[in-house]
């Protein structure tokens, strides 16, 4: 299924839960980096461990002007399993499930899905037990993309002949596709 956050949404998400804490890999510098009103907020980030905010957590997940699209995908992925990882490690899934109806109803308006709240909660419940090491994940890099104009855009398509590998490595080897 899926699930939709807005930047707001994400933002209570990250604060609600104390920050994240994330390795960031290189320092990151955007000066072109939007702000919520069709302005610039200039962003940076030193290299190494850092404690994010919601606010500073959108910004790491977004920022492109010091890199691209690929290392963007990358940093997404690094916030979702720093959520992952502070909601387990101190043991936060029955408070928030305690509180699960008041925070579905502050978060709705920012938050799109396919899933019941009794469906996310059955989720987390499931995914606090399985250790971070069986977490499997793929970005889609240079190798698996190729370059394509639509409608005088720039834009990446999947190499679906290349792609099959990353499937298998993400999803297994009995993966048939």
């Amino acid at each position: 299924d899926y699930i939709l956050i807005d930047f707001s949404a994400f933002i209570d998400l990250i604060d609600l839960i104390g920050g994240v804490d994330v390795n960031v890999p290189q320092a990151i510098y955007d000066p072109l980096y939007p702000d919520m009103n069709y302005g610039y907020d200039p962003f940076s980030i030193g290299a190494g461990w850092n404690h994010l905010d919601g606010a500073t957590a959108l910004k790491y997940a977004r920022s492109r002007h010091s890199s691209d699209d690929i290392d963007r995908a990358r940093r997404q992925q690094q916030v979702i399993y720093a959520v992952r990882d502070k909601v387990v490690a101190y043991d936060k899934i029955p408070e928030l499930a305690l509180k699960a109806p008041q925070l579905w109803a502050e978060l709705d308006e920012g938050i799109d899905t396919g899933l019941s709240l009794e469906q996310i909660l059955e989720l987390a419940w499931y995914v606090k037990d399985i250790p971070s090491e069986n977490f499997k994940n793929g970005v889609l890099g240079w190798e698996y993309v190729q370059p394509w104009n639509y409608n005088s855009a720039s834009v990446l398509v999947p190499n679906r002949e290349k792609l099959g590998s990353l499937l298998v490595e993400v999803f297994g080897p009995s993966y048939n596709g």
